[in-house]
């Protein structure tokens, strides 16, 4: 396993805790959490030991403001997109659409609640039931919209993984 470090937004804090996945998260050695995702995501935040609370500068704070105007996000994702900026790191956790869409287009990685479990999957955080419980949990379960086929198309790639 590697170095991974991350950004997130709320999302992918809420729906992992919502099925009880949270310990997936521990394929990253450290994630950050920008100010107004620890707000919506507080109680989450504190149970996740190596998630790091981090403050914005006022050019951050100025960036996060133009990126939710520019791209019409709400100022989680947008702090998200600049704390990746700042702190030069490539890779976005959201389940939000919009925030895909605009971090790839800022030039970072953006990774929601199904590649998380799928990464952890493979490297070795969750067995392959395990994933596909939570695959179905999610779907079932979460306030993450979903659609079925997307759901289907996962457990497929861990069962396809699982018989290499």
């Amino acid at each position: 396993m590697g170095k991974l470090i991350a950004v997130t937004d709320a999302g992918p804090l809420i729906h992992l805790a919502e099925i009880k996945r949270l310990d997936a998260l521990n394929i990253f050695n450290k994630i950050f959490v920008p100010p107004e995702v620890n707000k919506e995501a507080r109680r989450i935040s504190k149970t996740v030991p190596f998630l790091r609370l981090q403050k914005l500068s006022i050019k951050e704070k100025n960036l996060a403001a133009w990126i939710a105007v520019r791209y019409e996000l709400d100022l989680g994702e947008a702090e998200g997109i600049s704390l990746c900026k700042a702190k030069k790191i490539k890779l976005l956790l959201t389940d939000d659409l919009d925030a895909r869409i605009a971090a790839e287009l800022e030039g970072l990685e953006a990774h929601g609640s199904i590649g998380i479990l799928l990464r952890a999957f493979r490297e070795g955080v969750l067995t392959d039931n395990q994933t596909i419980k939570s695959l179905q949990k999610l779907e079932s379960e979460s306030s993450l919209f979903i659609t079925h086929p997307l759901i289907q198309q996962a457990i497929k790639a861990v069962k396809k993984y699982e018989n290499k």
